[in-house]
Formats: C-alpha cells, sequence, structure tokens
C-alpha cells in the first residue's frame, strides 16, 4: 500500500511540474473584465513606487 502511494505521489509530482508546458498559464485578468472599472488600482506596483517617490 506504501508503494501504490509513494508511486501516485512522484507521478502527481512530475505532471505538477510538467503542468506549465501544456497549458497557457494564468496571465490574471486584464482591467476591462472586472463589473465595476478600476482605473486606480489600490494596490499595484506602479501605485507603490509613486507613494514611496521611486
Amino acid at each position: 500500500m506504501f508503494k501504490v502511494k509513494a508511486v501516485f505521489a512522484l507521478v502527481a509530482a512530475i505532471l505538477f511540474a510538467l503542468s506549465p508546458v501544456y497549458s497557457a498559464g494564468f496571465n490574471g485578468f486584464s482591467a476591462d473584465q472586472f463589473p465595476i472599472p478600476q482605473d486606480t488600482p489600490r494596490c499595484s506596483p506602479r501605485a507603490m513606487l509613486s507613494r514611496s517617490g521611486g
């Protein structure tokens, strides 16, 4: 029984590692996909840089 679990875990790990090859990936959402337009999102790298003066 333990050998079956080990083989299953190995196969699952290999499939997980190879999954980016078979999928387009998660690129997030664009601003126009939200029901309420987010003109100035509260948390973004640009907002953080502008607040810190960088």
